[in-house]
């Protein structure tokens, strides 16, 4: 019978892709492969769960498959930028929700999952002492990468002779990668603040970045010669410029 539960969750096609997706992941190197082309390995689980939760028919699922997005969305910020931008995508492209017949009232249920989980993220960092905010040590990855790509250095020779800051004694310093800013004891980072106390000068090179339309323009450039480097490096021969 189509309501009886057991016998869907038996069936011998969801127990071969649970087995064949099994081995992958315990004989071959396809989960160290899978997590280097995504922010996160609960990716891939919120997209799935995601899919799941506007198709299903029964309740029980629903929540269950809501649940599951919703925990995938904890595990890493990124996912909630992900699951934020798939629901206004949906939202705004009518007819792809009319293709793949999704009601759209499941599409407000998947926003308001993702809304509960920024709610979620911003009360767990009020409640231990870090404010209203997703992330207390974001900037400081932020300039790292800036630092891996050039884009910190530019800033430096432009800025520093007329907005000198303690950044600038290390303008011919910097670390080749970005965790080479970030890691040693003695590093660029412990020597600029750290992690308690260099918000408001990572804050500052950050905003001018983003609102200079010189620099702007480097770390876009940069962004996405990384991300094509990374997919190329992957094997992601599907990339149509690729």
């Amino acid at each position: 019978a189509s309501g009886d539960w057991s016998s869907d969750v038996c069936s011998s096609d969801l127990v071969w892709q649970f087995l064949s997706l099994s081995l992958a992941g315990i004989l071959t190197p396809f989960p160290w492969f899978m997590v280097q082309i995504m922010p996160d390995v609960f990716t891939g689980i919120l997209f799935l769960s995601a899919v799941l939760f506007l198709v299903e028919k029964v309740r029980f699922y629903q929540i269950v498959w809501g649940a599951i997005v919703l925990a995938s969305t904890l595990m890493h910020n990124g996912n909630l930028i992900v699951l934020t931008l798939v629901v206004l995508i949906l939202l705004l492209s009518k007819s792809v929700w009319e293709i793949l017949m999704i009601q759209l009232r499941r599409i407000f249920y998947l926003g308001i999952v993702s809304l509960v989980g920024w709610l979620s993220v911003l009360m767990s960092n009020y409640i231990g002492g870090n404010g209203w905010t997703t992330a207390k040590c974001s900037h400081i990855f932020i300039v790292a990468q800036m630092s891996e790509t050039g884009v910190l250095k530019h800033y430096l020779e432009k800025y520093c002779q007329d907005e000198p800051s303690i950044m600038c004694q290390y303008k011919d310093s910097l670390p080749e990668h970005a965790y080479g800013f970030i890691w040693p004891q003695d590093g660029i980072l412990m020597k600029t603040g750290g992690w308690h106390h260099s918000d408001s000068l990572y804050g500052k090179i950050i905003r001018t970045v983003l609102t200079d339309p010189e620099l702007l323009m480097h770390y876009t450039g940069s962004a996405l010669k990384s991300t094509s480097y990374q997919l190329i490096s992957k094997g992601v021969w599907w990339m149509p410029w690729v």
